[in-house]
């Protein structure tokens, strides 16, 4: 058949196609990852059916209930166990509204056949289950939701979804390591009554998502269920949310600290399972609990010395408290220090004499100093054991790499590499081969902390070595610093303001986003505390002068509390 013009209907029909099966194939493409989700709700929602009934035989504190597995009774779920006692009315109308229900305890699930099903009393009376009744409670169920390891927008974009169904109330975890214990007291002190846990494991083509759900009165798990995403989505579930980003990133709070403050650090010190902000100066840690006003926990003494270069935390293997690791400079020498907080007091644990050292995942790393370089030789491994350092393994980083020049970054198809500073302050795509795959171009303000290398012979200059700012890896990306300066490129007279981006690779190439821009004067450090970024900054040419008409202290730096929900896991 030709149709008027002379085109075939073979012809026409395949432009159909051309035009329409790009659509189709998108809604097939985005349709898995919604089925995908899905699955891990009604998994969720399985525990909690519109369901009641009665006990109809009962053996100590075991007891069998007249509804079963096509009443959607499962294996672990929990049930509300009770008595009928009086018949109460309406106080004005004495219309019948229903007996009063008198509580005998808490009973799960241990075996459901299709129209019974075994259970056992796990709280209250065992007296009290014969001929008692049971249900499911169909108020919200108040949910801890805790993520870790997985990448941001695909666990937002459930955590929305769970929202969105009226059955949950969902309660986001403060804690900062996924610490089943630590979030099982977390849970029963906000009152939730299930813990749910999100993780993943990745390959090129997907993401592996893990639920585990756990009973929030003992800590028992109860569903363990996986589901798996197409890595393509993270990318466009970024892309959705990139008008967003800057309007929900505020400044809560801000605080006016002493001008001698030029590091910060975030950590539980305490082992609590809350985070305290520690503020560094040459010669002393102060550490605060934040709140509406930052109260002062303690403050240690450290090592003087003529300036502090780096400030870090991490934490001993089977150990809940964290460390503080401080590197100074001091009459030409760099040292680095390990201290932990033990009964209020600062114990130095371990020391590297000629080191710079750092935090890096979950261990710590090193590089040696010497006098005529700087930085010298290759960024190795350590280990800590019974109060002695031991050097392992070489990191495998691109030549002339720095112990502060780089973080890890990684691609929704689980390409590795790593984002790293240049001495001239742009930041630089390596793949995990070496290669450089991308540049920022533009400068992000240089750095603050620069040296001049040692050199035995009169007038001959050997260079300069310099601590870079801080790259935090979050949500697949990079959290990095810029800095504007007073006048154009004119970085001697200071910087007006500062701004924190976030660096996204989307497997080709980096984008840009700007988490919070206009922050006052020079970025100093900064460090993630959940879901809030904690600023240091120092006021342009270092006076804030609105104090100086209030008459207080404009030598002073400001701490800012920054909201960017969700750049935490």
């Amino acid at each position: 058949m030709v149709l008027r013009g002379g085109v075939s209907l073979g012809v026409f029909v395949i432009f159909l196609l051309c035009i329409f099966y790009p659509l189709t194939a998108n809604t097939q493409q985005n349709k898995p990852s919604e089925d995908a989700f899905s699955i891990l709700m009604q998994e969720a929602l399985s525990y909690f059916p519109a369901v009641s009934g009665r006990v109809i035989s009962q053996d100590g504190n075991r007891a069998v209930i007249n509804k079963g597995s096509k009443d959607k009774i499962k294996v672990g779920m929990r049930l509300y166990i009770f008595k009928e006692d009086v018949s109460f009315m309406h106080p004005v109308t004495r219309e019948y509204l229903g007996k009063v229900e008198k509580p005998i305890g808490v009973a799960e699930v241990i075996r459901a056949d299709e129209n019974q099903s075994d259970i056992v009393l796990i709280e209250g009376d065992k007296d009290g289950l014969k001929d008692a009744m049971f249900k499911v409670s169909m108020n919200k169920i108040k949910v801890l939701f805790y993520q870790f390891d997985i990448n941001w927008f695909l666990a937002d974009h459930y955590y929305q979804m769970l929202k969105d169904r009226d059955r949950f109330e969902i309660i986001d975890s403060a804690a900062d390591h996924p610490d089943i214990q630590k979030l099982s007291e977390e849970a029963r002190k906000r009152g939730t009554e299930i813990l749910m846990v999100i993780d993943s494991s990745r390959n090129l083509e997907s993401s592996i998502i893990r639920q585990r759900l756990f009973w929030t009165k003992d800590g028992k798990p109860f569903s363990e269920k996986t589901t798996t995403v197409d890595a393509g989505i993270a990318q466009s579930l970024i892309a959705k949310s990139r008008p967003f980003w800057a309007a929900d990133s505020n400044i809560l709070l801000t605080y006016q600290v002493p001008s001698s403050i030029k590091k910060i650090a975030i950590a539980d010190l305490d082992g609590d399972g809350s985070s305290e902000i520690i503020l560094a100066s040459s010669n002393n840690l102060s550490v605060y609990q934040p709140s509406t006003d930052l109260r002062l926990l303690w403050e240690f003494q450290t090592t003087s010395a003529e300036q502090i270069l780096w400030v870090d935390t991490f934490a001993l293997e089977g150990q809940r408290r964290e460390s503080i690791m401080v590197t100074v400079y001091k009459e030409g020498v760099v040292d680095s220090y390990i201290y932990q907080v033990q009964d209020k007091e600062l114990k130095k644990i371990a020391e590297r004499k000629d080191a710079f050292i750092r935090g890096y995942g979950n261990t710590i790393i090193e590089q040696s100093y010497s006098k005529q370089e700087g930085f010298d030789g290759r960024v190795y491994m350590l280990s800590y054991n019974q109060g002695n350092i031991i050097r392992g393994e070489p990191l495998k980083l691109p030549e002339r790499v720095n112990i502060y020049d780089f973080t890890a970054i990684e691609s929704p198809e689980g390409k590795k590499g790593f984002i790293l500073w240049d001495e001239k302050g742009s930041l630089n795509l390596y793949s995990s081969t070496g290669v450089i795959s991308w540049s920022s171009g533009e400068g992000f303000g240089g750095f603050s902390t620069t040296f001049k290398k040692d050199t035995p012979v009169f007038m001959i200059e050997r260079g300069e070595w310099t601590i870079k700012d801080r790259l935090i890896s979050r949500a697949g990306g990079v959290i990095v610093p810029k800095r504007i300066p007073i006048l154009g490129m004119a970085k001697g007279l200071g910087f007006k303001e500062s701004e924190i981006r976030f660096l996204w690779w989307n497997g080709l190439s980096v984008e840009q986003f700007t988490l919070v821009d206009k922050l006052d004067g020079e970025i100093l450090d900064y460090g993630l505390l959940n879901d809030r970024l904690i600023v240091l900054c120092k006021p342009i040419m270092g006076v804030k002068a609105s104090n100086i008409l209030k008459g207080a202290n404009p030598f002073v730096n400001t701490l800012y509390v920054i909201s960017v929900r969700g750049l935490y896991n």
